[in-house]
């Protein structure tokens, strides 16, 4: 083995650690400060002023969301990300879960969009 392969494949060894180290992972699934078990799609931030009220009956929260995206891909992301953490698409931006509905509503706006959640009780 010669000296310079052993410097070569460190180097590519440390490369590949640092890209796929759990920090990295972690740092890009985002989740909703308002609804915690809500993945925020990269590229949304979600806006202050969120509605909360935690009832007997459940949990209502309103909040909001916004960035340079289309509504499909918005839409695209949450139906293939929702129902792994239990959510059923229920048509219409409607997902249920359990004892829980949450609404995706849309607003487009010249080069963003406003995402807005709406949690609340199943009907």
């Amino acid at each position: 083995m010669s000296l310079k392969l052993v410097p070569l494949r460190f180097a590519v060894l440390l490369l590949a650690v640092v890209l796929l180290a759990p920090g990295q992972a972690a740092a890009e699934a985002r989740f909703a400060e308002a609804i915690p078990d809500l993945p925020l799609m990269a590229g949304l931030v979600e806006q202050p002023g969120a509605v909360v009220f935690d009832k007997p009956s459940g949990r209502i929260v309103e909040m909001e969301a916004e960035g340079p995206l289309s509504q499909p891909e918005v839409e695209a992301f949450y139906l293939r990300t929702l129902p792994s953490l239990g959510w059923e698409p229920a048509g219409g931006g409607l997902y249920q879960r359990a004892e829980e509905q949450l609404r995706l509503a849309f607003q487009p706006a010249a080069q963003r969009l406003t995402v807005r959640f709406i949690l609340s009780p199943r009907e």
